[in-house]
């Protein structure tokens, strides 16, 4: 399934987005994802943001293994 965001510059896209993500908490109503209330970013979604969203401190290596070890993960995973 594919599903696209169309309208002018400054509509609201990109903060929709961010809301889904659970990058951005929404003033009104709110986001369900399996019955469960989005209210901060999780593994079961995916964002690919419009600027580089890297630590520039870190090396590549660094910004791959982030997320991970983040979520705990061993370093067999």
């Amino acid at each position: 399934e594919f599903v696209s965001l169309l309208g002018p510059s400054g509509c609201g896209k990109t903060t929709l987005l961010t809301i889904i993500a659970g990058f951005q908490t929404c003033e009104n109503g709110q986001v369900l994802l399996d019955n469960k209330v989005v209210d901060k970013p999780g593994i079961d979604r995916a964002f690919v943001f419009q600027n580089y969203a890297l630590f520039p401190w870190k090396t590549v290596k660094g910004n791959v293994e982030f997320p991970m070890k983040q979520q705990k993960m061993s370093k067999k995973e």
